[in-house]
């Protein structure tokens, strides 16, 4: 697993190979719809392609295919960007940060959506991504946003991680992925329930 000093999940072992082939990932949440979505991760890019491709993003509770927040990685003459969409490119354009990033570095990335109930194309995301230390209350300013496009969701409960094209996707390894209503949450130590949900009797082995 990677580790980012005083990000609540690291360090704690596992962690997600991503590379520019195989297949697509989902892991459920308590949907939601209003108010606002924090999704962090750690994620360490060991190759990134020029042309760049998404690589984790957020669905609807049933789908596969409605992407929204997707967080990019390309090569950027050798540095590492990073990117945010609302939807495809061409629903809203991809924001990139200047290629100020380094390949093999641990980095702790919060996405957060915004639910807007205006128009059926006002929802707004940020994203707040940090390369030491992690702030106790949220920043002013975002490194990328506000990023908004033409698609909202009615509701997001998935988490969706995606391997992409040979030609364009990033190899990367993600971590300690969290979901919350708050800033504070995404920060801070969850109090983890220690008693047993069930007990199984597995195979024997060998």
């Amino acid at each position: 697993g990677l580790s980012y000093s005083g990000y609540p999940l690291s360090g704690i072992g596992n962690s997600c190979r991503l590379r520019n082939n195989g297949n697509d990932a989902y892991k459920g949440f308590t949907a939601d719809s209003i108010g606002a979505i924090y999704f962090s991760f750690m994620v360490k890019v060991d190759s990134a392609k020029s042309a760049g491709d998404y690589f984790a993003a957020l669905i609807p509770p049933t789908s596969t295919t409605l992407y929204t927040a997707r967080f990019y990685a390309k090569d950027s003459l050798g540095g590492l960007a990073f990117g945010l969409s609302k939807s495809t490119a061409g629903a809203g354009g991809i924001f990139y940060t200047g290629g100020n990033y380094t390949l093999g570095t641990t980095y702790v990335v919060v996405i957060k959506y915004i639910f807007n109930t205006g128009s059926t194309t006002d929802d707004v995301m940020n994203v707040y991504i940090f390369s030491a230390g992690l702030p106790a209350t949220e920043p002013v300013s975002p490194t990328i946003g506000p990023v908004t496009g033409t698609a909202n969701e009615s509701a997001l409960g998935r988490i969706a991680l995606r391997q992409g094209s040979a030609a364009n996707a990033p190899s990367l390894t993600i971590d300690g992925l969290r979901i919350s209503k708050t800033w504070s949450n995404i920060v801070s130590v969850r109090n983890v329930n220690s008693i047993a949900q069930g007990f199984a009797l597995s195979q024997n082995y060998p």
